[in-house]
């Protein structure tokens, strides 16, 4: 028997983002939903900022490549890492923390049956209505139609609008050198805290 835990979700940014656009019936007009703290970037000449040659601890980014952001229906699996669960009628979505959501069938709410999993790489927060779901793929927001669970689709792309502070293009934390992005290597995902060499950026 599939064992689950239920907890009252924390309601955070990119959930209240989900639910909003939900309420309008819309993945347009979002940008005033958004509180921008600050608009940071990649700082390569600056007066008073002086770059190494040799090593320095900084920050180095983690890339994904484009393929990896596809979404699939997979075989289901066992619950490792379980995030946010969602319950829409007799079926229940538990999230997979950045690898995807578990798709269960709760008909029999004493004997949930784990259907499958739709691999959504960077997942945490979902929301569902009129059998779209609504769930967050790193920055990006995704609308994908789940009225067939055996057909599957990707309705829309809504990219980085969950991109708060900068978003993934700089490092989480300040005052760091970091290795300027390159577009060409990926998506980024996050960001390691190592030593590099050669920074030509800092934030």
């Amino acid at each position: 028997m599939l064992q689950l835990t239920f907890y009252i979700p924390i309601f955070t940014p990119e959930l209240f983002i989900i639910y909003t656009m939900i309420s309008k019936r819309a993945l347009i007009q979002w940008p005033l939903l958004l509180v921008i703290f600050a608009f940071t970037s990649c700082i390569e000449n600056f007066d008073n900022i002086s770059f190494p040659e040799g090593e320095v601890q900084g920050y180095k980014p983690i890339y994904i490549q484009e393929e990896d952001l596809s979404i699939a229906l997979e075989e289901s699996r066992g619950v490792l890492d379980a995030g946010r669960i969602y319950l829409y009628g007799d079926l229940l979505l538990l999230n997979e923390r950045y690898k995807g959501i578990h798709l269960i069938d709760n008909a029999d709410p004493r004997n949930p049956q784990n259907i499958g999993f739709l691999r959504i790489m960077g997942a945490t927060d979902m929301a569902i209505r009129n059998r779209v779901l609504y769930v967050n793929q790193f920055e990006d927001l995704l609308a994908i139609d789940v009225s067939d669970i055996n057909n599957i689709q990707l309705i829309t792309r809504e990219e980085k609008v969950l991109a708060i502070d900068g978003g993934n293009q700089v490092p989480p934390l300040s005052g760091y050198y970091f290795e300027c992005v390159d577009p060409t290597k990926g998506v980024v995902t996050g960001w390691e805290l190592t030593t590099i060499t050669g920074a030509k950026c800092y934030y």
